[in-house]
């Protein structure tokens, strides 16, 4: 007490000792309430986390979805074209058909008229001439009217993709 003379109050120990026993009290409930704080924060992140998760699944179960679904169109689609494909492939085929043996009669017709001028040209009498120019005239038109058809006629490709939305 002699050297702490500007202490007015000087104080026993064991009175501040049981003063802190008190104030410990409110240290605790403080400290107790920010743990309750830090574990809700920690609960809060981990329920954001597994929410985070969540979306990212729920966004990859729609991608798929939609996938699959683009799939399923574009099977429908590649289905119907090829299936158009096919009966115009079919169409064609019979029309060529059609032409080639139209053709074929022509181009046999030319070759046997050929022939015959020849044999007439060859051994045939001046009347056999005579209706040989006949004939040419007759011949020369309808030979023309069948070269026309067949023109007419000849096969084009014409295909058109339309693609609905």
């Amino acid at each position: 007490m002699a050297d702490h003379r500007k202490c007015e109050e000087p104080k026993v120990l064991s009175d501040i000792l049981n003063d802190i026993k008190v104030d410990c009290g409110g240290l605790k409930t403080v400290l107790h309430d920010f743990q309750q704080e830090g574990e809700r924060l920690f609960e809060h992140e981990r329920n954001h986390e597994e929410l985070v998760f969540e979306i990212e699944n729920q966004a990859l179960a729609s991608l798929q979805t939609f996938k699959q679904k683009l799939l399923d169109i574009y099977a429908q689609l590649e289905n119907e074209v090829l299936s158009s494909i096919a009966d115009k492939k079919k169409f064609k085929g019979e029309q060529i058909k059609t032409n080639n043996d139209k053709a074929r009669q022509f181009v046999n017709d030319i070759k046997q008229k050929s022939t015959y001028i020849k044999q007439v040209e060859k051994f045939g009498t001046n009347e056999h001439v005579v209706l040989l120019r006949q004939l040419k005239k007759i011949s020369v038109c309808r030979l023309k009217s069948i070269i026309g058809e067949l023109v007419k006629s000849r096969g084009y490709i014409s295909l058109s993709l339309i693609v609905r939305g």
